[in-house]
């Protein structure tokens, strides 16, 4: 199993995502423990994020952004994606996702 984590900044998104998470149950062979977990809509802008920081040239961080976009598609909060899209400056490497998957351009 591979588990990310991540130290919060001091950032109005970052406490919007913490706000957003899950918190669920994972059993482990001798153990469970409550672990947080990002939304998908929040998953989705911090892989936006990484792309452009990397120069846009990461093609899972891409690939990982369309699949979220197909498989949650109706049930993604477009809204709040948009709104801190701008916040992030990855707006139009959203809007260039949807497109590109054969969505709509909000």
């Amino acid at each position: 199993m591979k588990v990310d984590i991540f130290i919060p900044a001091a950032d109005p998104w970052i406490r919007s995502e913490l706000s957003r998470s899950r918190l669920e149950q994972i059993d482990l062979p001798n153990s469970a423990q409550r672990v947080r977990f990002a939304s998908p809509e929040d998953v989705l802008l911090h892989k936006l994020w990484w792309y452009k920081s990397g120069g846009e040239v990461s093609e899972r961080q891409w690939r990982d952004v369309q699949g979220i976009l197909k498989i949650q598609g109706e049930q993604l909060d477009q809204t709040y994606m948009d709104t801190w899209a701008e916040h992030l400056d990855v707006g139009a490497l959203l809007s260039r996702a949807r497109l590109e998957i054969g969505g709509h351009n909000r």
